[in-house]
């Protein structure tokens, strides 16, 4: 038999008795119930060990072993001989009025990090999408200030060139260029020279300081992943937060 201490390792919650393991299809069940203790009332403070029944709790806690793994808690009912009051006995990583372990929340934040749909995810937790968009909805993400630099996309050589003035003299030469061509097969050329033309101070800029908008690309096309995988997300909030969880 396993000792105690194995058991808090395999199981990974403190003072539990393994009672038995059953595998039923896919799925794992690990049957526990909790060392007899002495508990606190969540009310009065008084202290009491008394039992006065038990029930069956089942719990889906993150997958092991290529299995889905469900906790059959045997859970204590205690009473307060002094006021008679019951109340059930706390058990680690099992929130109260939940049927899932922290650790399936935790596992769904970390798969949520990554570029996949929740369908996805709430196959591998063995939950379902709506409970993995609810973990999601309880995800708070605030923006404390908004970004100081905001670049464009650069193209052709320019953005090989060692030195400012040496990118200023290229878009002379280049504005020079189309301008001396009429054909209507410049016309797109043109608008880009008003383009140019217009944001040249801040092109300028992006080779004085170094940035660019490599990140800024890069989040639009774990975006445009994140979408395509999801077949689409209609609630604007919760894509916000998949993009903010995804890319921070």
């Amino acid at each position: 038999m396993l000792s105690d201490n194995y058991t808090e390792k395999l199981i990974g919650i403190k003072d539990a008795l393994l009672l038995n393991v059953e595998n039923i299809q896919d799925t794992m069940i690990i049957e526990l119930k909790m060392k007899k203790r002495i508990h606190e009332g969540p009310r009065c403070k008084a202290h009491t060990s008394k039992v006065n029944d038990y029930r069956i709790q089942c719990v889906k806690d993150i997958p092991s072993f290529n299995q889905k793994v469900v906790l059959k808690i045997h859970k204590r009912r205690h009473v307060r001989p002094a006021c008679g009051k019951k109340f059930y006995e706390h058990i680690p990583l099992v929130p109260k009025y939940q049927r899932t372990t922290q650790r399936i929340w935790a596992f769904v934040i970390d798969e949520l990090s990554k570029v996949q749909s929740m369908k996805k995810i709430g196959i591998r937790a063995n939950i379902s999408s709506s409970t993995v968009a609810r973990i999601l909805d309880h995800m708070r993400y605030s923006c404390d200030s908004l970004p100081e630099v905001i670049s464009i996309d650069e193209f052709r050589k320019f953005i090989h060139s060692p030195y400012v003035h040496t990118v200023k003299k290229r878009l002379s030469d280049w504005y020079m260029h189309v301008g001396t061509t009429d054909s209507k097969e410049f016309e797109r050329f043109h608008k880009c020279v008003e383009t140019f033309s217009k944001w040249e101070s801040e092109i300028l800029n992006a080779f004085e300081s170094g940035l660019s908008n490599g990140y800024t690309e890069g989040c639009n096309n774990k975006i445009k992943v994140i979408k395509r995988n999801a077949y689409g997300i209609r609630n604007f909030k919760r894509l916000r937060k998949i993009i903010l969880h995804v890319t921070a």
